[in-house]
């Protein structure tokens, strides 16, 4: 994978951000070369989104090792309050924390990135759609979804499948 240095204005947007969304460098994001591991990514290179096809990646930012969650046997390692694409109750697209789908799974750590496009959008990563990092300026690319208490979700349903790269 690339290499990444750390740098002062990645930690500053890293302490705003809470550091609570983030993708693991290992997770292959779709873009038109096809599945490209995050940490080979920079700047300038076209990702896919759910809404506006391919687009520029506007900055990559490392934040450091920081524990990342998974599914059981999946490749699509995130921070615990990075949203994944899927449908509420009503069948509206939201996106849902992983820490409410993952419930008390455990975590290990990951070199951790933030992928900033030009507005906030859902990208395809490990053949899941996901947000991109967000970005306060732009408004948000699906709503939050409102979970009651601090249970895990059951039966969860990813929205609209995964598209080819």
């Amino acid at each position: 994978m690339g290499q990444h240095f750390l740098d002062m204005n990645a930690r500053l947007r890293a302490a705003e951000a809470g550091e609570a969304t983030g993708i693991a460098a290992s997770v292959r994001i779709a873009t038109r070369r096809g599945f490209v591991a995050a940490g080979d990514l920079r700047g300038g290179d076209t990702v896919l989104t759910r809404d506006s096809g391919y687009r520029p990646i506007r900055s990559i930012d490392p934040l450091g090792l920081l524990p990342c969650g998974a599914a059981a046997g999946a490749a699509l390692w995130l921070r615990p309050d990075h949203g994944i694409l899927g449908r509420d109750a009503a069948g509206e697209e939201v996106l849902f924390h992983l820490r409410r789908l993952l419930g008390h799974a455990s975590f290990s750590h990951h070199l951790v990135l933030s992928i900033t496009l030009d507005r906030h959008e859902i990208i395809l990563a490990e053949g899941i759609w996901i947000e991109s990092a967000p970005d306060l300026a732009s408004r948000p690319a699906r709503p939050r979804a409102e979970m009651p208490g601090g249970e895990a979700m059951r039966n969860f349903r990813v929205a609209g499948g995964s598209r080819r790269a």
